[in-house]
């Protein structure tokens, strides 16, 4: 996939899981592509969200997703139909 992005040589993090990957900048601005928990399809990378504070992982299940902040914070998204989402 050809990264339509600026300045990759920040790239802090890449995580590529089931059926969707991210990478995070420096700044912790995060890019997706791939499947969404409800069938929507991201075929390049786009921006999607622009943590306050530094993130320093991402992790994908099967239909949700986890970001740990360094501030301790956890961000869930996805489906949730299982308690994935806490």
């Amino acid at each position: 996939v050809k990264l339509p992005m600026k300045n990759l040589d920040r790239i802090h993090h890449v995580i590529a899981r089931f059926n969707s990957s991210a990478v995070f900048d420096q700044e912790s601005w995060m890019y997706f592509w791939g499947d969404y928990y409800d069938g929507f399809k991201v075929k390049l990378p786009e921006f999607i969200y622009d943590f306050e504070e530094k993130l320093l992982d991402i992790s994908f299940g099967l239909k949700h997703a986890l970001a740990l902040l360094d501030n301790g914070k956890v961000y869930s998204w996805g489906d949730g139909s299982y308690g994935e989402l806490g």
